[in-house]
């Protein structure tokens, strides 16, 4: 599709009217516009073939292989093979398939296809092709300087040798033009001759030249020839009859003065390549095939700009331009809007002063001489032999009057009169006539003086100490108004003079050029313009519009233009707009700008000169004066390039490794930072070529890109991109299309989704590990600390056993003594021995409270002590069950009591509450935590009393404290009519003596079936 659709790009190039630029037979050579790269522009040397791809890219043959160029930058193209050659290219063909032919001195052929070099492949040619044209068959012909014929032919994808026996020439062939009418013309060393559409043998015309003729078709088909005898020429014709002009006789011309390659442009004119005088062009050649003559011919060479007088090859681009291949380089011609005018001398160091006569004439004074241009014809002398002229202006008569150093003349059609000077001469800088048919001259510092009928008078300025000069002035309704530098406009026709607006006032900066119109007097400055009217002052500064910065020429034209010659080049503005921007500031003010790409021949002169440097003549052309020569331009045929930018995406860097042309990439992994390199085949003027471009996924927007032909992007992402870039050409066509390239970033391992989980896995086991040597932590110091009561609870039952049981056992034997003292009949004895039966019960109690205090057996018999509560606690109507879940596991001595009474005292509360049949006691070990529960089939409880408990009871209350004393979790689920259900969950880490062991052993230890009893 990309292919498709340049070569609709290319189509549309070639046959849309008006789709490029034509060159004016009429200009000179000299007008044209010329660009030039040579070697120390790194172009190529020896460039000897030049043509347009279907890309758009311009395509140069050199001494060392093939270049490409978009107007900015040359790109030496890659051949294929390793193989020691030459790699000097002697041709290149445009094949209609798009693709471009590359003949090499070394022999086989090339083909340059999306942007790269292959082999042609297949059969190889017969010889080295110095020249290959392809007819309307589509078959390829092949001029040879090698091998065994010096004619041959490709078709269907077979060479065919053209000899001797078709009738042909046996000299070296130099150039084949297929013509429309299906005729094969072949131009030899000396002889030109013809192969008729089907026929087998070539004819002869009877030409004869010296060596080095070339020969091309027109777009009308026409064949032109041109060599250095008869000069250039339409072909007789031939075909019919017509005769060949008669043989040149006595000495010919050298080889060296050969002429190498011709076209015919566009519009008629005949361009050649020499091989020791550069270029030529015949303007308008004679179209009934006579020889013109080489006095009519334009030559461009050395001298006049041209890279070498050796030239080798010109080429016409889509666009219009001009291409010249040399020996040192490369040259462009193409159409410019601005013409520099060649009858007036270039460089002028007086500068040059311009001046609209009241007969509708416009004055040009340079140095020495004065010119007159009426209509549209040249400028054309009118005076000459002036020195040092200072100002030049024009009465209402048609006089003309000029200042010098030393000197005043008036010119009055072809009469020079002098006049006389005034008192205390000093120099003029400025000069214009009132409406009095008086002129005023401005002194600088002196002030003003005006010549009338009664001679000189004088006008001083203000006595002040601010250093003055004059700038420009003008004749308005309100009177003579002058610039002064430092001070500002001041009227000069009164006395004293009258100061108008300070420069402060003003605020332009240094005033450059004043123009008078029906809206005021408008002024031009360094920083844009002001307008003058009455009290009230109004400006349009250059802040925000640089085009408008140093405004040194103003003019208007009825067309409703404004023209203004400033630091950037001659813009034009519509007057309307200008006016609604002096009222409105912000209003917007669109323009057009020519600047030297357009052909403007230089930049502007110093800033302060009083003269005029821009001017409408009355045939609607703009004048302009600049330090390098005198140029005009006519708006009413300005060149527009209206052909879309063909757009193309040169090349990719990513991390220092390139990309040449790509399509679809996949980049290495990893790849962060990129360089991606665009670009726009519009080479009329690439310096003006704006681009725009987008990076899916990166970029919100366009990126205004300007002239910039590379994007750079850093830390990128893995992911698919799509990139995206438009351009428009020297004239603002913009092609909206553009071009775009989709390439893959991989991810590296630590950037793909494995490495992501098995981080938020390692988080997962660092927080795990973290949660789990923090619970260690607390279990270890909840450990310590019921240690600790564990130990106190043991010291203060020794110290009831040894101190208080044992005291009470001793009173109680001392009592028994005393009581086997008193008589058996006697009630003292009884009530003793009552009370000595209840101080042994107690005794017994405070023992086995004792007992309690200290820890009980922590072993594995927590079932089974289980198991003995709930047969004690539980009357034989009511069916106990105890199950145990997983291998039962050593507790800690304070875990296994609190455990215990809670589990009794569930069961307490079933027996005596619920009205259950059934208790179910479960004891799950699991490697995170111990887990019992008490369920029954009774009434169950009130949601109000498990959650607070019985008042006056503390069994809830209690299983909750000692759940919360070893970190446990108490819950009590019920339902009405549906029973109960107490559990408890203790972390392993509290419950256990040891925790340990792998995860996945302690998953294997709890579902082994060795874990489950019952």
């Amino acid at each position: 599709m990309k292919r498709f659709l340049l070569g609709i790009v290319a189509l549309a190039a070639t046959f849309w009217p008006g789709a490029a630029s034509a060159l004016d037979p009429g200009r000179s050579l000299q007008q044209f516009k010329h660009r030039r790269w040579t070697l120390e522009d790194h172009a190529p040397s020896g460039i000897r073939s030049i043509t347009q791809a279907a890309d758009g890219y311009l395509l140069l043959g050199a001494s060392d292989g093939v270049y490409r160029f978009d107007g900015v930058s040359f790109e030496l193209l890659p051949r294929p093979g390793k193989a020691l050659r030459n790699d000097e290219v002697v041709s290149l063909l445009p094949r209609r398939s798009g693709e471009v032919w590359v003949n090499y001195d070394s022999g086989p052929a090339g083909v340059y296809r999306d942007g790269t070099l292959t082999d042609l492949g297949g059969e190889r040619p017969l010889g080295v092709a110095v020249e290959a044209a392809e007819d309307g068959a589509g078959d390829v012909w092949f001029g040879l300087y090698s091998g065994l014929a010096n004619l041959a032919r490709y078709s269907n994808a077979r060479w065919q040798a053209i000899g001797a026996e078709s009738g042909l020439n046996a000299e070296p062939v130099y150039e084949i033009v297929p013509s429309k009418e299906g005729v094969t013309w072949v131009l030899t060393a000396h002889t030109l001759q013809y192969l008729r559409k089907g026929e087998t043998q070539f004819q002869p015309t009877g030409e004869f030249f010296p060596r080095g003729a070339a020969l091309t078709a027109d777009e009308k088909g026409g064949i032109w020839i041109s060599d250095n005898y008869r000069g250039t020429r339409r072909l007789p014709d031939y075909l019919h009859g017509a005769g060949a002009p008669a043989r040149p006789t006595g000495p010919l011309p050298v080889v060296e003065q050969a002429v190498r390659h011709i076209i015919v442009d566009r519009d008629g004119a005949v361009w050649g390549a020499t091989q020791s005088r550069g270029i030529f062009r015949v303007a308008k050649p004679d179209p009934g095939g006579e020889a013109t003559a080489v006095k009519d011919e334009e030559v461009f060479g050395f001298k006049e700009g041209l890279t070498s007088d050796i030239a080798h090859t010109v080429y016409e681009d889509r666009e219009g331009n001009i291409w010249v291949g040399t020996t040192m380089g490369l040259d462009q011609f193409r159409a410019s809007n601005v013409v520099t005018e060649p009858s007036v001398p270039p460089r002028s160091y007086f500068g040059y002063a311009l001046v609209n006569g009241a007969d509708g004439r416009l004055y040009v004074m340079d140095a020495s001489t004065l010119y007159v241009v009426a209509g549209d014809a040249a400028p054309k002398v009118l005076a000459s032999g002036f020195v040092h002229p200072e100002t030049v202006c024009e009465s209402q008569d048609g006089s003309i009057y000029l200042t010098m150093k030393d000197d005043m003349v008036r010119l009055t059609g072809g009469a020079v009169t002098h006049v006389k000077l005034p008192p205390d001469h000093v120099d003029f800088e400025g000069c214009v006539e009132d409406e009095r048919d008086g002129f005023w001259f401005t002194l600088g510092n002196a002030g003003a003086a005006h010549l009338g009928e009664k001679g000189w008078s004088l006008y001083p300025l203000p006595a002040d100490r601010l250093e003055a000069w004059a700038g420009p002035l003008k004749s308005t309704p309100d009177g003579v108004i002058a610039y002064f530098y430092t001070r500002g406009l001041i009227r000069i026709d009164v006395e004293p003079t009258k100061l108008v607006a300070s420069e402060a006032e003003i605020g332009i900066g240094q005033i450059a050029a004043l123009y008078m119109n029906d809206g005021g007097l408008m002024a031009g400055g360094r920083y844009g313009l002001a307008r003058v009217r009455g009290d009230r002052i109004e400006r349009v500064t250059s802040e925000g519009r640089p085009w408008l910065e140093s405004v040194q020429g103003i003019a208007q034209t009825k067309g409703g233009d404004t023209w203004l010659f400033g630091a950037k080049g001659l813009v034009r503005v519509q007057t309307r707009s200008l006016e609604a921007a002096f009222s409105d500031p912000r209003a917007p003010l669109a323009f057009d700008l020519f600047n030297m790409d357009d052909g403007v021949p230089g930049p502007l002169g110093a800033v302060g000169t009083s003269r005029d440097i821009l001017a409408a003549s009355p045939d609607g052309r703009i004048w302009l004066a600049t330090t390098e020569g005198l140029a005009w331009l006519d708006p009413a045929h300005l060149s527009r390039n209206r052909l879309v930018p063909p757009v193309t995406i040169a090349g990719l860097i990513a991390n220092g490794k390139r990309y040449p042309n790509p399509h679809e990439l996949k980049l290495q992994a990893g790849v962060a930072d990129l360089e991606i390199h665009y670009t726009a085949l519009s080479l009329s003027i690439p310096d003006r070529v704006r681009f725009r471009y987008r990076l899916d996924g990166v970029d919100r927007d366009w990126v205004d890109a300007g002239s910039r032909r590379q994007a750079f992007y850093t830390k990128l992402g893995p992911g698919s991109y799509r990139f995206h870039v438009m351009a428009a050409n020297n004239d603002g066509v913009w092609n909206e299309t553009g071009a775009m390239l989709s390439f893959t970033v991989p991810p590296t391992f630590v950037q793909s989704p494995l490495f992501l989980a098995l981080c938020a896995f390692g988080m997962m086991l660092l927080l795990w590990a973290l949660y789990t040597l923090r619970v260690r932590q607390v279990s270890l110091q909840m450990r310590r600390r019921l240690d600790e009561r564990l130990a106190e609870r043991e010291r203060i039952a020794r110290e009831l056993h040894d101190t208080l049981l044992q005291g009470f056992q001793g009173l109680v034997l001392r009592f028994q003594a005393a009581t086997e003292s008193i008589p058996v009949s006697h009630d003292a004895r009884r009530m003793m021995e009552t009370a000595l039966d209840q101080a042994d019960s107690v005794i017994v109690e405070g023992r086995d409270r004792v007992k309690d205090l200290r820890s009980a057996n922590s072993g594995g018999g927590l079932t089974d002590a289980l198991s003995e509560a709930a047969r004690r606690l539980a009357p034989d109507n009511i069916r106990t069950t105890i199950v145990q879940e997983g291998a039962a596991r050593e507790l800690l001595p304070w875990v296994f009591d609190e455990v215990l009474r809670i589990g009794e005292e569930a069961i307490t509360n079933a027996v005596r509450h619920s009205g259950a049949t059934a208790i179910d006691v479960e004891l799950t070990y699991q490697s995170r935590h111990l887990r019992l529960s008490i369920r029954d089939n009774g009434i169950g409880i009130d949601p109000a009393i498990a959650h607070a408990g019985r008042a006056g009871h503390f069994g809830l209350v209690g299983m909750r404290e000692r759940a919360h004393g070893i970190r446990g979790q108490f819950a009590i689920f019920s339902r009405p009519l549906a029973g109960a259900e107490v559990t408890l969950t203790v972390p392993a880490a509290i419950a256990y003596k040891t925790v340990g062991g792998s995860l996945m052993s302690r998953i294997r230890r709890t579902l082994s079936p060795a874990g489950r009893t019952k």
